[in-house]
Order: C-alpha cells, then structure tokens, then sequence
C-alpha cells in the first residue's frame, strides 16, 4: 500500500492510493437487424469518423417507433466493428418515460460517464459544474492518448440533458436521437430525420423475421400487412411478434383483423412485449408518452385534428375546428410537427397524421362529449364552405368574386391544394347528416373537378350533392347536381347515362319555371348528344339554349352556345358557318373578360382549321391561345396549345417544330402533377414521333400513356393508344402481327366499354393489318363486321370511310367486281356529308376497275366525274392523273384519236408539277395513240422522250418498256437499225431489274434477226 499527500488549499491531508479501475469499452447492446436504413447508416457512420472535419451534433429524429434507437445503435456496432473509437457508450436519457423517476438528467449523465471512463466514485466531484469538469477533462486525456469515445445518447426530450455532454473538438463523437426537434443552437447540431420504411423494404422486413413461405405464393398478404403498418418498424415487429407466437395463425386472417380500424390498435399490441430491457412496446404506450409532453391546448387540438376529414390540415383549418386564431393554430401545428405526432405534407404549413397515430387520437377523440365533436366538425364545415364559395366565384367571370381571395390565380391555387380535403368533407357531411354542407360543397367544388379533370371525383361528389339536395329538398341544387352527374358521365363516355341526367335536370327545371336553369340544361343536354354522335339532337338542343339565353339577355351564355356550335358545326364538316361561331363565342368571352374560354375556343378553331389542312390559321390560333394562357397563367391552358401546336406542326410537314412543342407541353404536364393531360401529351407526342427513326422513343412515350391510363382506370383513352401503337405497328414499323394483336386488345376494350364507334374505327384498322399479313379473307371480314357496326350506330361518315376501305382492298387484290360494289355503296355517303375528296377517290377506283374489266363505258363515267370533282377541288395531281387514265381507257377501247386531247392536258399538268414518272407514262400514252393512228413517225421521238424521262427517276423497269415500244416502232418503219439498238439499249435493263426472261426473249429476238 502506497501512501501519498495530497493539498486542498494550503492544508495538507494523506491519502492511500489504489489503482484505478479500467474504464469500460463499450456499453452497447445487441446489434439490431435494420432492414431498408443503409443509406441512413452509411451517413451517420461517416459522419461519426474522427477527423473527417464534420461539425454539428448529429440530432436523430422521428416519431416514437419508427427506428431511431435501432440505427444509433447499428451506428456505433458499425463504427465499432471499423475500429473508428476506442469506447463505444450507450446512455437512455428516458425522455420520454412515464416512470416516476421521470427522464435521466444532465448531472447522473454525467456521473454514469465519468464510471464508464474509470473514474472511481470516490472521486467524482460532489458539485455539478466541477463533474462537468472532470468529465471535460477526462475526455482531454483520453485524446492526449490518441483515444476517442462515442457516445449514443438515446431517448432525449430536452437540450438540457445533452448539452454539457458536448465533446468538444477533440475526436470524440455524440450521437443524440429524440421523438421531437429539439431547440438545440443551429451552429452545434444538425438534425437527421427519419421517416418511414418503403413499402418495399417493410415486406422485406417481414419476410426475413417470419419467413417469406409463411405467406405462400403471391404474398399478399405479406404486402398488405406492410400497408396497414405504413412503415412504422414498430407497428411491423408487432405483427412480427403475433405471427411468431400464433405460428397457426394464417397471415391473411390477420389481415382481416386488423383491417378494422376500431380493432387495429388493440390487435397490434397483442404482439408487444413488455420486459425491464426494452420497456413498454405496445403502440398506445409509445404514442402515449409523446402524448403526455403536450400541453394542454396541443393536446385538444391534437384530438381534434383525428376526426377531421381528409388526410391532411392547414392552420386555417385547425383554426376553425379547435377555436383558434390563425397564427395559434400555425404555431401550434409546427409544436405537434417537432414532437413528431403529425407529419409534414408537401404543401407548405400542412400535416398529415400517420394513420396508427390518428387511431391513436381517435381513441382520446371519443372521449370527448359528442356535442364538442359535433361542433368541431361544423365549424370546420362551415369554414370550408364558405372558403369553397369564395374560391368557386372567382371561376365565374359572369358573377361578383369574392374577396376572400386576391384573385383567379390565388382563388385556383387554394383550391389545387386542398380539392382532397373538400372531397373529403363531401364525404363527410354525407355521411354524418349536414346535407346542407354537403350540397353546398359539392356545387361550389364541381366546376373545379371538371376542369382538372378529376372526373371520377366529380362524379362522386355530384352523387352525393344529389342525394343531398333531394334530402333538404332544394330543387335548384337538384337540377345542377344533375348537370355535374351528367358532365362526369359524359368525361367518362358514359353517354346514357349522361343524356338521362341531363334530361331529367330540364325536366325539373320546367317543371319549376325556372328559365336560367333550363338554359344551362340545354347546354349540357347538347354537349352530352354531341359526344354521343346523335348531332341532329344536339344541334336542335343547342338552337333552344341559345334562344332561351337570348331571351334572358344572357350574352355570356350564348357565347358557349356559340362555342359548342362551332365544335358542332366542325364535326357535321358544315365548315362555312364554324368560324361564324367561333367569332361570336370569342367576341361574347371577350366582352366579359372571361380569358380562359377565350383560350379554349381559339384551340378549338385552330383544330377545325387544322381539319381543313388550313395549318397556318391553325398555328395562328394555338398562338393567340397560348399568350392568353402565359398572361393569364393557365398553365395547363398553356400545356393543351402547345400539344396542339405539335400536332399542326406535325401535318404539315415540321416534324422538329412538333417534338419540340410537344415536349414543352409535356413538362408542363408533369409540373401540374394532371395525370389525364400528361397521358393526352403523351399521345401527341407519340404521333410526333411516329415517323422518328428511333422507334423507343415512340414505343416509350406511348407506353407511359397507356400507363397513366390504365392508373386512372380510363379504358377509352388506354384503347386509343393502344390503337397509334397497333396502327403504327402496321403501317409504320412493319411488325404488322405485333400491330394486329395491340389493334384487337384496343377494339375489345373499346367493345367492352360500349364504344361502337371506335371499336367499328379499329375494325377498319384490323381489316387493313389482315391484308397486310396475306390473309385477305380476315381482312374483308372486318370490314364487313366494322360497316355492321357503323350501319347499326346510324353513322353515316363511318359507313361511308369503311365501304371505301373495303373497296380499295378489294381493288388492289384483283376482286374487281366486290370493289366496284362497295365503292358504288360508299359513294351516297360521301355525297350527302360533302366529301369531295372522298367522292373523287371512290369514283376514281370505280373507273379503274371497270377499265381493267374492259368496260369502257362505265370506266369513261366515272373517271370523267372525278375529273370534274377534282378540277373542283383545285386538285392539280389528281386532276391530271384522271385525264392520263382517260386517255388510256380511251386507247383500250379502240379509241386512239379522242385520247390525244387528255393525255396532252395530263402531259402539261405533270410538267408543271415536275413530276418526271407521270410525264414518262402520258407521253408513252401519247405514243401509243399516235402509233395506232398511223402517225407512227410522230410515235417514235414520243417513245423516246418517255423513255428519257424513267431513266432520269430510276425507274429501269418503264425505261425498258419505252425501249421496247420504241423498238416496235422503229420495226414498223423499217429502220432496223434503231430497232435493234433499243432492243439492245432493253437487256441490260431488263436484267437489273428481274427480268431475266424478258432478256432472254429480246435476245432471242436479237439472235434471229442476226441469222435473217
């Protein structure tokens, strides 16, 4: 035994040394198994190394449960095993405990640490400041050393417990996790939150605890015990812990359990173990200890807040549900968000409840006197509506906007941020017996749904403001809950449906003599037929609205007649009275300042003049649409130009411009997170692309639609792309059987959804790719079946366009008697709709056809009217292409001198045009003609020529033939000599282009004369 002296002051004392005892390496305990926290642990763990110039305490938060304490510890088991410190401690602060003890304080944190480095107890300083001391002072020694600690403070609720824990600058490293922010100075901490599991990896948790063939094939159950759980690694190793105690417990019967909301929480704390290690892990008890950190106000609106509707609140919200002003309700939002009891949204100043939390909540929520909830809930109904209204008055420019908002653009903005939410307390009032907010909310939110195209939620919403309005009773909310109805199921092409709602609100509204509503009726009842096809109806429904707005001095009104006249008129191609329309629908929208339908009916004359190939005036209207769109900011008004601009540019001929365009609408699209208009983009720039020599670039774009589509559940827009890909397939690609089999799954879906109409158009398609695979007979018989379908649907422009694709195919594989049949049917069609184009081509191929019959008559007919019709049209090409064919009907029937006169017209034309190939047959026409008139030395310079103008097109087989005819000739006149050098000039064309045994031949006609 040493004795040594020692002073205190200036009094010396006498101490017996004894050694020291070893300080502890570590502390730590059982390395947790993480699953999906690598990233989280790779940046923590590099965060901890010594002399990586890290500055700032690590702060780890999240809610209780989610996996903080298990990454603190995989942290240091993972610096651990790098050898990155020499100890390794592990402290629980007890932040949030409900022992009486209460949470571990600074002082005994401290005491603890200076036994984990050695210090021996009898000399740990009786005063607080001089442990702080010593410990600062031990930690200085150790790095004198080259040795460095780790220390994981876990479970902190306060600054204060930590903060003279700071290890310095020295090596040592301080990990802290707590349930909430702590306010901890910015300049010495730096916060890591923590947020839940993917779904991905919480399956994946599951299925290395309990063993993936617990959960047999498919594993649904495995993925929808994930989703109940939403993530919250604790809510999993509950399940985890039912599972391995019940090993005959089937996982799917679980599920069932806990699919019901009043057991959920119940259920899952039967899996909860309670033992002196890990403390109480039942939900309710970690939730509770968070619970109980609140104060009094934060705990009422925190109870509130769970029986709210929607996922989701605002101050302003919060506000009125707990009787709170505005800025109290803000704070104490950001209060609850720092303890981690609510989550944060991507809106700004928004929270969302995870959904275990907000059972939580609902439990104290029920606890309360069902008068305070019942009043909660109305002051947020009331605050809602009202807001809706406001909001809602800013779409109408015909009305007085409410100063609620500065504006249409903020009016817009507050309703893309909250329609979930107003759907939702839709729902609610419907559920909960307030028929007036319910009735009341659907109305003032319905406009908006429609032009975010959020029609299934309109749909729903509509319904229920129906049933609403029926229950106060209150007619007028009726009649227009029955337009929304009918507006949605029309979105959808649900056009029964749709025309019954409309029919039924004029009903009422005549019935109640209430004009405005029977106006607006009209309106809807017009647009629904005219989706449906039924025109002429719509037509006369249109004529009544505009009379009746006419009478009730409504002006604004009859500029959407205007409107929807001109989209009428466009379909019924009655094109001279559409921009009659469309001026006075600008003109109307002007006068009442109403821009953004001002925008929409320039895209729609753009459209119509783009039908008429007029692509200039289209792209001058997409242009005026689209600057009142940049001032107005209606970006998705911006998207829809832009898209269209793609497709004018794409027709005529300016594939560049249309990519280019298109995708500019595209990220605008995106931006807007509009689902249904990005699929719509997507589209259009699948036709842009159409023809680009990378195919996955089409293949891709379309792709995406269709799944966008498909996620909307939209069958008619999914059919539609699944028609450009098989159409493109065919014609484009050459994957003609990939093509067929894309155009058949597009035509059943369009059968399965009642789109006649389409599923006729694809039949068409499906005729076309059958002839393209050889099988002629498929091919007719869907053309056939497709005239069935457009007989049947009364569709006069479909009867017509598909008769005439019979017709061509039966034309061009030699069935020349079905061809001229079904031409001769498709022609009425074309006739009464006006068709010019049309009418000329079926002409055109009747003529043909009886011209290689050798029915000259009948071909001279037809081919005479389809000159006139073109010559009608302006139609140049076409024009001189019925005078050569003419010409040549002339000829073969014996008729050489009246085929002079065409073919010389034809000839002038084709060199006007430049067309070299057409050129070289008239004037072999024109040699043949002189050469049967006796005028053979006119014939042979004609042959000649004919010939010179194929050699100058490449076209070897027509030089051939000219040499050949020429050669006839020159026989006839008996200029051997020229004879024989066009059959020579003959061979070698002859060879290279296939012929070999028409060379054969002229050789041999060759080697005779020879010998002659």
């Amino acid at each position: 035994m040493n004795i040594t002296a020692g002073v205190i002051g200036s009094v010396y004392y006498l101490r017996e040394e004894r050694p020291r005892p070893a300080p502890l390496l570590h502390t730590l305990g059982r390395e947790p198994n993480l699953v999906g926290r690598s990233e989280e642990l790779g940046r923590l763990v590099d965060r901890m190394r010594p002399g990586t110039g890290s500055t700032g305490i690590p702060i780890l938060t999240g809610m209780g449960g989610i996996g903080k304490t298990a990454l603190a510890l995989a942290t240091a088991h993972a610096a651990r095993r790098e050898g990155l410190f020499t100890a390794y401690y592990f402290l629980d602060f007890h932040g949030y405990t409900a022992e009486p003890n209460g949470p571990l304080a600074a002082d005994a944190a401290v005491t603890r640490l200076l036994g984990n480095l050695g210090v021996p107890q009898d000399e740990v300083p009786a005063d607080a400041d001089a442990r702080v001391e010593r410990y600062r002072g031990e930690l200085a020694d150790w790095s004198s050393r080259g040795e460095h600690v780790l220390l994981v403070a876990d479970n902190v609720s306060s600054w204060e417990q930590v903060s003279r824990l700071l290890p310095g600058d020295s090596g040592h490293r301080l990990l802290v996790t707590s349930r909430r922010t702590l306010p901890a100075p910015s300049d010495q901490t730096v916060m890591f939150e923590l947020g839940l599991l993917a779904d991905e990896d919480a399956q994946r948790l599951l299925a290395l605890r309990v063993g993936d063939q617990r959960f047999g094939q498919g594993g649904s159950a495995k993925a929808e015990l994930a989703a109940l759980c939403g993530g919250l690694p604790l809510a999993l190793d509950l399940v985890i812990g039912l599972l391995t105690r019940q090993p005959e417990l089937p996982p799917g019967h679980l599920v069932e359990y806990l699919a019901e909301e009043q057991e959920r929480l119940e259920e899952l704390d039967r899996g909860a173990s309670v033992d002196s290690v890990s403390g109480d892990r039942r939900l309710r008890a970690v939730f509770g200890l968070s619970y109980l950190q609140l104060k009094d106000a934060e705990r009422r609106l925190f109870t509130l807040l769970s029986i709210a509707p929607g996922e989701q609140s605002s101050p302003e919200a919060a506000a009125s549900l707990a009787e709170l002003t505005t800025v109290r309700a803000r704070r104490m939002l950001a209060d609850l968000r720092a303890a981690n009891l609510l989550l944060p949204c991507a809106a700004p100043e928004h929270y969302a409840f995870h959904d275990l939390v907000r059972l939580y909540a609902r439990e104290h929520a029920e606890q309360l006197p069902a008068a305070e909830r019942t009043a909660a809930t109305d002051r947020l109904l009331d605050h809602l509506t009202r807001t809706t209204k406001a909001a809602d008055s800013h779409l109408d420019p015909t009305g007085p906007s409410d100063s609620w908002f500065g504006g249409r653009p903020q009016a817009l903005a507050w309703l893309t941020q909250e329609w979930r939410q107003l759907v939702a307390a839709t729902e609610f009032a419907a559920r909960n017996g307030r028929p007036a907010h319910c009735s009341d909310l659907a109305l003032a939110l319905s406009h908006f749904l429609d032009m975010e195209t959020l029609w299934d939620d309109l749909h729903r919403v509509a319904g229920l403001g129906l049933s609403a309005a029926r229950q106060l009773p209150d007619r007028k909310a009726e009649i227009r809950a029955l337009r929304s109805l009918g507006t949605a199921d029309g979105r959808h092409r649900r056009f029964a449906e749709s025309i019954d709602h409309c029919e039924e609100a004029l009903r009422i509204a005549r019935e109640t003599n209430d004009r405005v509503q029977q106006a607006h009726s009209l309106l809807g009842l017009g647009a629904n037929l005219q989706d449906a096809g039924r025109l002429d109806q719509a037509r006369q429904a249109f004529t009544e609205a505009l009379a009746t707005y006419a009478e009730l001095g409504d002006r604004h009104g009859q500029a959407i007649v205007h409107h929807d006249l001109g989209m009428l008129l466009d379909a019924l191609t009655e094109y001279d009275e559409v921009a009659a329309h469309y001026r006075q629908a600008v003109g109307g929208y002007r006068e009442f300042g109403d821009q953004y339908r001002e925008a929409l009916v320039l895209r729609c004359w753009g459209a119509a003049l783009a039908d008429r190939h007029d692509f200039d005036g289209a792209l001058s209207r997409y242009q005026e649409s689209l600057a009142l769109c940049l001032r107005i900011g209606d970006r998705q008004g911006q998207a829809a130009a832009l898209a269209n601009m793609s497709l004018a540019h794409h027709k005529s001929g300016r594939p560049d411009e249309a990519v280019r365009t298109c995708r500019e609408a595209l990220e605008i699209a995106e931006e807007l997170h509009n689902l249904s208009l990005t699929g719509q983009v997507l589209l259009n720039l699948g036709v842009a692309t159409a023809l680009s020599p990378d195919r996955r670039e089409f293949v891709g774009d379309v792709d995406k639609a269709i799944g966008i589509y498909r996620t909307l559940g939209d069958r008619w827009r999914e059919a539609a792309a699944l028609v450009l890909v098989g159409h493109a397939r065919t014609e484009i690609d050459g994957e003609v059987q990939d093509g067929v089999e894309q155009l058949l799954a597009a035509a059943e879906r369009f059968r399965e959804i009642g789109e006649r109409e389409h599923e006729a158009d694809t039949l068409c398609l499906l005729g076309s790719g059958y002839q393209k695979l050889g099988e002629l007979q498929t091919a007719i018989g869907y053309q056939h079946a497709a005239i069935e379908v457009f007989q049947g649907l009364g569709h006069d422009e479909g009867q017509g366009r598909a008769l005439h694709m019979l017709g061509d195919m039966c034309f061009i594989n030699g069935r020349l008697e079905e061809a001229i049949s079904a031409l001769t049917d498709a022609l009425p069609f074309h006739q009464k709709l006006g068709q010019l184009h049309q009418e000329a081509a079926a002409h055109s191929g009747i003529g043909n056809a009886n011209l290689q019959l050798n029915r000259f008559q009948g071909a001279d007919e037809h081919l005479h009217r389809a000159l006139d019709l073109h010559r009608q049209l302006g139609n140049r090409t076409d024009e001189a292409f019925m005078l050569m064919q003419l010409g040549d009907s002339s000829i073969r029937a014996g008729r050489p001198a009246e085929a002079a006169p065409h073919l010389h017209l034809a000839l002038d034309a084709f060199r006007a045009l430049g067309l070299r190939s057409q050129e070289g047959f008239v004037l072999g026409g024109l040699g043949t003609a002189a050469f049967l008139t006796g005028r053979r030395d006119d014939a042979l310079p004609l042959f000649q020529q004919a010939t010179g103008c194929h050699l100058a097109v490449g076209d070897e087989a027509a030089a051939a033939n000219g040499h050949l005819s020429a050669a006839e000739v020159a026989e006839a006149l008996g200029d051997g000599a020229e004879m024989i050098r066009n059959c020579e000039l003959a061979v070698p064309l002859l060879e290279r282009t296939g012929n070999s045994e028409g060379a054969d031949r002229v050789r041999a006609f060759l080697a005779e004369r020879a010998e002659a």
